[in-house]
């Protein structure tokens, strides 16, 4: 067991630059026993912040990072629930009856719920078809198995790596039916609480004989969230009369501002436990703020996380203690709802109080944030500091839609984006112990959009001064124009007379106050129009008269006119324009935060910071965003059907605003830039659009995994130069709809007019799909110092294991060279079998090396039995067995003079397992005695004699599937005419 806590600065992997989203984090420590080890730290997500989104129990925007969890999205109703997707095992019909429709708007369930997953650097989605098999989004080979507790179909989940690891969510083992950790909550209604979370209970190595135990303890509470609100115009036909109605939740604080009141039946880690250690959670002994009891209760209310404690047996104790305090808003801060817990500083300090180090501080832009019910908020639900929102009930944008062919526009709400105040609350610095620090500076996101104007198009403007207050006197000024018929059709006049006393000037005496306009035909000194007069009296500041050209006077194309204007004591201005449209490109601020630049200082010397810019700008034009949005709001819809007509807007968009992925933008090019020492350019594949729908119900978004997928990166030099090029692809997976069909899924919309007739209730549905992929490279090709570098993988034919069969590369050399791997599913027998059904299946058991399709080199391990209890090697399959490495084989090849390999290469028995640890013994699972085939004494507790050191660790990591192994080296002297190198296990690809 062993801890460690080192600096952890803001860094970025593809996924986050292509969303602009660093990853920022402080580590606490580190829980190790055998072959598992759980990282605890601290994470922020800087992306902005949510108005409506509640703080965690150690802060807004921050999360404790510890063990993992399993939390779903329910579709319609709860899956598991009496009418849920599971009440029936046949597949949702399409196309539907009249009947069929109306069941599964009203009373059936025709979607799965989604599953979401992030435990031991796995991360991903699933559904459950009706036939209980589970899907992953994207493929993984994670091996997912659910256990009911009770009548909880649900009641855990056990998800098993390719290492044979296995992690037991929601209860462990000997929990029975005890709802250890699983939390459950639901909205407004009691009755309806469904499990929405599954937390991590316990981790396992493959073969039971090491473990890590997390222990949660109750903790109820409840907060309220802004109500979603719809306005609809009802058309009862034929005949029927027209209905206005608009529905909010029951709850409101005032009559602006409705709400619903999330209940949650929660779990709070109280301690994890692995060996001969404890970590322990202990939370404040005050109740928060910003949060509510569980009604009808007042009390308790939930805690914040006051100190983390590390303890192992009596050699070791610190522990991890938080201060917080609240963002506030000033006009609400005596609700919960005006407050969010706000993390200050974390500080490490020895368990008796004697060693402390200094503390990590946290900084943001503001101590203030509006309330979480406000109606501030853009398209996206980022502040949008829109003051004028707040006193509107339903906060739609001004909406049109059409509904049996009449008009209907509803809303005057601003949803637009502001980036001030979507910066207000975002982390800006990261003070450390060392005495360093890191600082962020974001902006709000963007893309390109198109957007047309209109404007006046001017031809023809004289006035007879330049400034109304030196307009004294009588002065004039004429102009000679000449018009095309196109200039002319649809032209507008405006003759206009301004008064200086208006804007500070004075004229002696000040009246008449007057202009005139003539015109002439040229050539010509007679007017062709009567001559046009303004007069101004007393403090009027303008008179102004304007309309079409053609009511003034009837020009003709291609004939010169002579426009004078004469004024007294005032300005005269005559104009001749067409209204015209302007078509431009403008990058458009959208919800939510990016980084724009990191800057990490030891904090001693400025000269010594590492700056990080980070640019999101097109190279074809600097000017343009790179940033693609995936999802744009429609907040009305329209509604016909026999005797209905119905236009309804709602203050939520009716459109997805993040997808599958859960983000809604995306940047195709993002440059980051390194203090002046260059450059590196990341482009990204942005995947098509497939489309939602225009018709309602909207279909949720197909999964698109091939987003951020990183094709090229460029790395340029200060002065510009190229150094260094990677271009990837991705192989040419498919994208799979499980169980062949399209139309499994169905998003069924009730609704009730009130109308009169039989049939008031009118039902609408959708069809869509649901899809999964692997996301795995097909070619990698790296340049750098001249030297170019490909490597092609190719993968096994039925796209149901992820890792490659083969990987091929060729550079300067001319040969091609070629890695070949062998995995337990490749082989069959009891072993191959055991692995298998333990999900190990992720390393080589063979890796074949060959240039130009001769083999070179190879190692092999081969699997067996051991009895768990004695150790010994078993030659049949046993309940009492585990699966170990066995016998280790190199690949000895003889070269001729010319380093070509000569006939007569064999695999050489290397090294053999005699026996593991039994259950019982203090090193369990680990090779107890070795045994070397070439007549060397056999080692002392399983540690050769030639080698220690080395030895040492390849017992230690045998056990680790999965995991790259060091290479172990023994001395040997070369047989005649024959090559040996190091002796290397490599337990993954």
């Amino acid at each position: 067991m062993r801890f460690f806590k080192t600096l952890l600065l803001p860094i970025f992997t593809a996924s986050s630059l292509h969303t602009g989203v660093p990853n920022i984090g402080v580590p606490i420590t580190t829980v190790q026993e055998g072959p598992l080890s759980m990282d605890i730290s601290l994470g922020y997500h800087a992306a902005g912040v949510k108005l409506s989104e509640p703080a965690s129990w150690v802060g807004l925007g921050w999360s404790l990072n510890a063990g993992g969890v399993i939390s779903r999205t329910i579709q319609g109703v709860k899956d598991e629930g009496t009418n849920g997707y599971y009440a029936s095992t046949t597949p949702v019909p399409w196309p539907m009856t009249g009947t069929q429709v109306a069941q599964y708007g009203t009373t059936y369930d025709g979607e799965p719920d989604i599953f979401s997953f992030n435990v031991g650097g796995y991360a991903g989605k699933f559904f459950i078809n009706k036939d209980k098999t589970i899907h992953l989004v994207p493929k993984q080979d994670l091996k997912i198995t659910i256990s009911p507790a009770g009548t909880e179909l649900f009641g855990s989940f056990r998800i098993v790596t390719p290492d044979g690891t296995k992690y037991y969510f929601g209860s462990s083992p000997g929990d029975g039916t005890t709802n250890t950790a699983r939390e459950l909550s639901t909205v407004d209604d009691p009755a309806m609480l469904a499990t929405s979370s599954w937390y991590l209970r316990r981790i396992e190595s493959q073969d039971g004989f090491y473990s890590i135990t997390l222990n949660y303890t109750n903790e109820n509470y409840s907060f309220k969230t802004p109500s979603s609100c719809e306005y609809k115009f009802i058309f009862c036909l034929p005949g029927g009369s027209n209905t206005l109605s608009w529905n909010c939740s029951a709850n409101s604080i005032d009559p602006a501002h409705f709400y619903n009141r999330v209940m949650v039946q929660g779990k709070r880690l109280s301690s994890i436990t692995a060996g001969v250690t404890t970590v322990t959670f202990v939370p404040t002994s005050v109740g928060r703020q910003d949060m509510e009891a569980y009604p009808p209760l007042t009390t308790p209310l939930p805690s914040a996380l006051d100190k983390i404690k590390v303890e192992q047996t009596s050699s070791y104790c610190t522990e991890f203690r938080f201060t917080y305090d609240y963002f506030t808003d000033a006009s609400h801060n005596t609700i919960p709802e005006g407050k969010r817990l706000r993390l200050k500083e974390l500080l490490e300090i020895s368990c008796d109080g004697t060693t402390s180090k200094e503390p990590f501080k946290f900084t943001y832009s503001t101590a203030t944030l509006p309330w979480r019910l406000s109606h501030m908020v853009d398209h996206w639900g980022f502040s949008n500091g829109a003051s004028s929102n707040d006193s509107k009930t339903i906060n739609t944008p001004s909406t049109t839609v059409i509904s049996g062919g009449t008009t209907f526009t509803y809303g005057s709400s601003d949803r637009n984006s502001n980036e001030t105040a979507m910066l207000e609350g975002s982390l800006t610095k990261i003070d450390y112990p060392t005495g360093g620090n890191s600082q962020f500076v974001y902006e709000a996101n963007d893309y390109p959009t198109t957007e047309t104007s209109n404007y006046n198009d001017y031809m023809l403007q004289v006035s007879n001064c330049t400034y109304p207050h030196v307009c004294c006197g009588t002065q004039f000024s004429e102009s000679t124009r000449s018009f095309t018929a196109a200039e002319l059709s649809g032209a507008s006049y405006k003759f206009s007379l301004i008064n200086p006393v208006c804007y500070g000037g004075t004229c002696s005496p000040q009246f008449p106050i007057q202009t005139q306009l003539e015109i002439y035909q040229m050539p010509g000194n007679i007017p062709i129009s009567t001559s046009t007069v303004l007069n101004i009296y007393g403090s009027t500041c303008e008179d102004t008269i304007g309309g079409l050209l053609i009511n003034l006077v009837n020009l003709q194309p291609n004939i010169s006119y002579r426009f004078k204007v004469t004024g007294t004591n005032g300005k005269g201005n005559f104009q001749i324009y067409k209204y015209a449209q302007i078509t431009q490109t403008i990058n458009k601020k959208v919800g939510g935060l990016r980084i724009k630049q990191i800057t990490s200082s030891n904090g001693v010397n400025t000269a010594n910071d590492i700056i990080k810019t980070y640019e999101y700008r097109s190279d074809i034009n600097p000017a343009n965003s790179t940033g693609v949005l995936f999802y744009t709001p429609v907040y009305g819809y329209a509604l016909a059907s026999g005797g209905l007509q119905m236009a309804c807007f709602r203050d939520g968009a009716i459109t997805p605003m993040s997808g599958f992925e859960n983000y809604h933008i995306g940047y195709s090019l993002v440059t980051e830039l390194f203090n002046g020492n260059g450059k590196t350019k990341h482009t990204f594949y942005i995947e098509p659009m497939s489309g939602y729908g225009s018709s309602f119900p909207v279909i949720p978004e197909p999964a698109r995994l091939q987003n951020g997928f990183e094709t090229t990166g460029n790395t340029l030099d200060a002065g510009g130069s190229v150094v260094a090029t990677s271009s990837s692809s991705l192989y040419n997976d498919s994208y799979v709809l499980p169980n062949g069909g399209t139309n499994n899924k169905v998003k069924a919309f009730s609704v009730s007019t009130g109308c009169p007739g039989n049939d008031p209730v009118y039902i609408f549905s959708n069809p869509y799909p649901m899809r999964t992929r692997h996301v795995r490279p097909g070619t990698v090709t790296t340049t750098v110092d001249g030297v170019t570098t490909t490597n092609t993988y190719n993968y096994e034919s039925t796209g149901t294991y992820a890792p490659p069969i083969d990987a091929s590369y060729s550079n300067s050399d001319g040969k091609t060279h070629k890695t070949e791997y062998k995995y337990p599913w490749n082989l069959t027998g009891f072993v191959a079998d055991t692995l298998k059904k333990r999900n190990i299946i992720g390393s080589p058991l063979e890796t074949i090396i060959k240039v130009n399709n001769v083999q070179v080199d190879g190692s092999r391990a081969d699997y067996a039995l051991f009895d768990k209890t004695t150790g010994a090697r078993l030659t049949a399959g046993s309940s009492n067995a585990n699966p170990y490495p066995w016998q280790f084989y190199r690949y000895e090849a003889t070269f001729d003079a010319n380093g070509n390999v000569v006939a007569g290469a064999v695999y050489d028995l290397q090294d053999e397992i005699v026996n593991y640890y039994g259950s019982a013994s203090p090193g369990k699972g680990y090779p107890q005695t070795w045994q070397k085939t070439t007549g060397l004494p056999k080692p002392t507790n399983g540690i050769r004699a030639e080698d220690s050191k080395s030895a040492l660790i390849k017992v230690l990591l045998l056990n680790i599937p999965g995991i790259p192994v060091p290479a172990y080296s023994k001395k040997q002297k070369p047989s005649t005419g024959r090559k040996v190198g190091t002796t290397t296990i490599n337990s993954a690809a």
